[in-house]
């Protein structure tokens, strides 16, 4: 339950038993009992960490994966299961979602559950310098995700559904739960980066080259600054992407910002202000025009609510004055970039048949004893929301948000 919030689920031994059993699994053993039993003790851990968070407490469930260096195993994990929702799940999909519905949860859903986690272990300081070169393989995945916001078209991502389509589930299609969980994934890897790039004093060299030039971050922020994926037209007015959720906004209320277009800010002012990225990006005519491009936004409104932009702004006002060379030019220049090789992704990938990996996860999935199982823990899920909702921890807004993303 990506997150949500609700009572204390779980003391600090049992949660350092289960972080101390975290363990690297392969595309081949995704959807295997052993998988499962960790993709719940997963969940779980999510959820209290959440918790802990908002009480203001300590934190001691990322404070165990820090302390037992699990960081790079939720990181590979991560890997895993998107290379699974890539390669793997497309070509099973139409079969395993008439026999095996709830596999979109327990299998599509994890994915954001582990972003959702990484949130929490990166706002550390701590959390980030865990990583080493492994931080790489982050940054390499929450670009991907980055691209796919610039790059779908507006038919890729479902359209807005009504009020009362929501509460009916009337026109809402499984395609539709799939690409609105992928929406929030992408989303949420905005404001993970930000939370890294933040941390820029102590990221090592081959994190801050993989930023500036590998990916060459500034420029898809501004472009993302320019689609602005956070705002669009609803059924009944204008509407923001507010704490992982649609929000009708009234016309004025469009111009304010919202968490994750701040977060991308706080990106752009990093990486064009702080003197160590300015001494490492080289300025092309190209990256010059589709920099310049975020000018336009940077208005009296905007300013006010986040001030420390004025410095973007002059950085940018001299980059307008700034003769750079053509990129034709720049490809002759020695840019010799020596980046450790992607250890994570490499053994998740090394020698898989996705043939024949998609026709194992096939049969796996719809096997019937596996369907009855996963189907009697969506019935317990279901359960578990409702009582909360009885009980009082959560209200009805909040049910419907998460049974609107089962």
């Amino acid at each position: 339950m990506e997150g949500f919030v609700g009572n204390q689920i779980l003391v600090q031994p049992e949660a350092e038993a289960m972080v101390r059993d975290l363990e690297p699994f392969s595309i081949e053993d995704v959807g295997t009992k052993q998988w499962q039993l960790q993709r719940k003790k997963m969940e779980q851990l999510n959820c209290q960490a959440h918790y802990n968070t908002s009480k203001g407490s300590g934190d001691f469930v990322t404070d165990a994966v820090l302390g037992h260096d699990k960081v790079t195993v939720v990181i590979h994990e991560l890997l895993v299961i998107e290379q699974w929702r890539r390669k793997v799940f497309p070509s099973i999909r139409e079969k395993v979602m008439a026999m095996n519905p709830t596999c979109l949860y327990s299998l599509l859903y994890y994915e954001g559950v582990l972003v959702n986690f990484l949130e929490l272990v990166f706002w550390t300081e701590e959390g980030v310098a865990r990583c080493d070169d492994d931080l790489l393989e982050v940054l390499d995945y929450l670009w991907r995700n980055i691209i796919t916001l610039n790059s779908a078209n507006d038919d890729y991502w479902p359209s807005p559904s009504s009020i009362e389509d929501i509460k009916s589930g009337a026109g809402i299609s499984k395609m539709d739960s799939e690409r609105r969980q992928e929406f929030t994934i992408c989303m949420t890897s905005i404001s993970l980066l930000w939370y890294i790039i933040d941390k820029m004093k102590v990221l090592p060299m081959s994190a801050v080259n993989n930023i500036l030039k590998k990916n060459d971050m500034p420029v898809g922020l501004a472009v993302l600054l320019d689609n602005r994926p956070w705002l669009r037209r609803g059924t009944d007015g204008m509407e923001k992407f507010i704490t992982k959720e649609w929000k009708k906004v009234t016309r004025g209320d469009t111009m304010v910002v919202c968490e994750y277009e701040a977060h991308v800010w706080f990106m752009m002012h990093c990486l064009l202000t702080n003197p160590i990225c300015r001494e490492k990006y080289s300025y092309t005519v190209w990256r010059k025009d589709q920099l310049l491009k975020c000018r336009k936004f940077l208005n009296e409104i905007l300013l006010d609510q986040i001030p420390p932009l004025a410095d973007l702004q002059r950085a940018l006002d001299e980059l307008s004055f700034l003769d750079p060379p053509a990129s034709a030019e720049e490809k002759f220049k020695s840019t010799l970039v020596i980046e450790p090789v992607p250890r994570l992704m490499n053994s998740i990938l090394k020698g898989a048949n996705f043939k024949s990996l998609s026709a194992m996860h096939e049969a796996r999935l719809t096997d019937k004893a596996t369907v009855m199982e996963q189907s009697k823990e969506m019935s317990q899920m279901i359960d578990q929301l409702i009582g909360s909702l009885e009980g009082g921890d959560i209200d009805e807004a909040q049910l419907a948000s998460m049974m609107k993303n089962m």
